[in-house]
């Protein structure tokens, strides 16, 4: 029961989330002539460059050698959501293009376009899924560096795509832009998959304690803290678990626990901040 209610709010997530991708890149991003960063940067410069096929289409391409590799490396289980995410967004890229082009002011489509593309992508990630690109090289990087901060390499690799769209394309004030862009689109990302908040702290009751701590250390390669804890109205000795993660984990968390044992007692409550191995730590 809990799989297929699950089915079903990614079901209705997933479209609603390629749908707003959509409007925020053919209302703002590609009427104002702006540069993306990522798989969707060097698919925008393709297009331009050979107008034959679509940007979608373009963006199909550039993921799918990556993809290849991912499930070379990872396997299935973990590339199908990657697949379903890329595959929703190009699709809808193309298909809705209608959406009316009410300004072509750069700042005003950095804005707006960032924002929408952001908040599609934050509710995608809400739910495991991804458009690939990017976040398909982090994956790649990170299996040898673990060390690396996901953001900073993001970063970069958007950075790089932004540099050389504007040497390919030949127009260096739309760096500008794509800048601004590319920062209203991570601020409104980051609120949606946070909700605010810096972290969560999970407390969970189960059990079935020591399988769910394995799998949570390998699946989301996260710390445990086992806490010896006794039951007041049972009366009875067990093991609780202390788990910090962020925000955007809370949900694959609950698909763990409810993979070994639905019954499962589990808190989750917010932290202000988390620091320490895995999380970056705030300069004072």
């Amino acid at each position: 029961m809990m799989k297929k209610t699950s089915n079903l709010t990614d079901f209705l997530y997933i479209p609603a989330a390629s749908i707003l991708f959509a409007m925020g890149y053919n209302m703002f991003i590609e009427p104002a002539g702006i540069v993306l960063g990522g798989a969707t940067g060097v698919a925008t410069v393709l297009n331009r460059l050979f107008p034959f096929l679509s940007v979608g289409t373009y963006i199909l391409l550039v993921n799918l050698p990556l993809l290849l590799v991912c499930l070379k490396v990872f396997g299935k289980r973990f590339i199908w959501k990657t697949a379903v995410g890329t595959l929703c967004s190009s699709v809808a890229l193309d298909l809705l293009n209608f959406f009316p082009v009410t300004t072509s002011d750069p700042l005003l489509c950095s804005l707006f376009g960032g924002g929408s593309i952001g908040a599609a992508l934050g509710l995608m990630y809400a739910r495991g899924y991804n458009t690939g690109g990017a976040d398909l090289l982090v994956f790649l990087l990170k299996r040898r560096h673990k060390n690396l901060s996901d953001g900073k390499i993001v970063m970069l690799l958007d950075a790089a795509v932004v540099i050389f769209s504007a040497l390919i394309l030949k127009t260096f004030s739309l760096i500008f832009y794509s800048v601004i862009t590319i920062c209203a689109e991570t601020a409104v990302l980051d609120r949606v998959i946070n909700g605010f908040d810096r972290g969560q702290l999970a407390f969970i009751f189960s059990e079935n304690s020591n399988v769910i701590a394995e799998k949570i250390s390998t699946e989301l390669e996260r710390g445990v803290t086992v806490i010896d804890a006794t039951g007041w109205y049972t009366g009875k000795n067990g093991q609780a678990l202390l788990c910090a993660l962020r925000p955007g984990e809370v949900y694959k968390l609950r698909g763990i626990i409810g993979s070994v044992d639905p019954r499962a007692f589990v808190v989750f409550t917010s932290a202000s901040a988390i620091d320490g191995l895995g999380f970056e730590r705030n300069a004072p």
